[in-house]
């Protein structure tokens, strides 16, 4: 448990903020569960985290929350359907007095609790006068270098972001190269492109998975304050708190599960559960095989056999306790004759 009091806030809000076209995308069933319950689920088992809760604004979703036992606070239906935003209500709505708040975008339903406690934690490290924010980045897996929907992320030496954006970051370019006739050619060479796929290794997205100063939300972020120009034209809320002039701390997790950005997703999110499932399962087998067997060892073995053995052998105290022939008793000898006097005289 974390020295400071953080509070978990699964933003859930009926239409996404910045996927409006994606409306109910809370309740989208994943593999037997909405999805807002697997984001919850994930971030209980949070070692950093104090209380959990799911921020929304759509009665629909408290009403499924309840069959979970999941805590929901609802907001306002006129609030901005941002991160920020729905922290900032949550952490008043729940009594205020925390120190962080994390909030997790159902987008990100099957992140590991591992990659929120780091968040947790870079945040911890780094919290000051500027730096208001951490946020998760994962490598950008090359097969899905062209496909990735999440935003993507640029940093510096230190770790803290420089830019995020929807293009391609770091660009990729070809080198032009002069033709016989004179004209470019800018179709890659093999080399080329084996040097796209390298730096495609080096780029990075950015998860829906981010922790705030609690001080910072309680006096910089309110709906009445106007959005920035870089924001509005990315649609990323992340570059209103770069363009005020405070940093943001990027933690770098190991997490390569794909986002549910849009319905067609739910299949691909249901296929990695399944996956997870048959893994688990292998894994617990594989433990089983390795662990030691009930047979004892070779030594036990051959004590238990020569206590076996004892037992079947009277002991001393057995002997001891068995009846002894007295003199009133008859014994064997008693049913054999004596031999009589002139008997003898003629054996003699």
């Amino acid at each position: 448990m974390s020295a400071n009091f953080v509070l978990g806030v699964v933003s859930a809000p009926y239409e996404d903020g910045e996927d409006d076209q994606f409306a109910g995308k809370a309740l989208m069933i994943v593999h037997g569960k909405p999805a807002f319950a697997r984001a919850a689920e994930s971030m209980k088992r949070c070692a950093r985290l104090d209380r959990v809760v799911v921020a929304t604004d759509d009665y629909r979703i408290v009403e499924t929350a309840k069959e979970y036992g999941i805590e929901t606070v609802l907001v306002a239906q006129d609030a901005r359907r941002t991160a920020s935003t729905y922290a900032r209500q949550a952490a008043k709505l729940t009594g205020g007095g925390w120190d962080f708040v994390v909030t997790l975008k159902v987008d990100e339903c099957l992140i590991d609790a591992d990659s929120v406690d780091a968040c947790v934690m870079e945040m911890e490290a780094n919290a000051d006068e500027w730096c208001v924010a951490s946020t998760c980045v994962a490598a950008t897996d090359p097969a899905r270098f062209e496909s990735e929907t999440r935003p993507r992320c640029v940093f510096d030496k230190q770790g803290f972001a420089l830019y995020l954006t929807r293009a391609v970051i770091p660009a990729i370019g070809s080198k032009p190269r002069e033709t016989m006739t004179g004209e470019l050619d800018l179709t890659p060479t093999k080399r080329e492109t084996k040097n796209r796929l390298d730096a495609a290794a080096m780029h990075w997205h950015v998860l829906g998975c981010s922790c705030y100063d609690a001080m910072y939300l309680r006096t910089l972020v309110d709906d009445s304050n106007d959005t920035t120009p870089l924001q509005r034209m990315e649609n990323i809320e992340a570059l209103n708190t770069l363009e005020n002039g405070y940093k943001i701390k990027v933690c770098p997790v190991n997490n390569q599960t794909p986002a549910l950005r849009a319905p067609e997703d739910v299949a691909v999110l249901e296929e990695v559960l399944r996956a997870r499932v048959v893994q688990n399962a292998a894994s617990a087998v594989k433990k089983k095989r390795a662990s030691p067997k009930s047979a004892l060892p070779r030594h036990v073995k051959r004590d238990k056999s020569r206590a076996a053995r004892v037992r079947a052998e009277p002991s001393a105290s057995e002997v001891s306790d068995a009846p002894s022939p007295s003199a009133g008793s008859p014994s064997a000898t008693d049913d054999v004759p004596s031999p009589r006097a002139g008997d003898r005289t003629a054996a003699s």
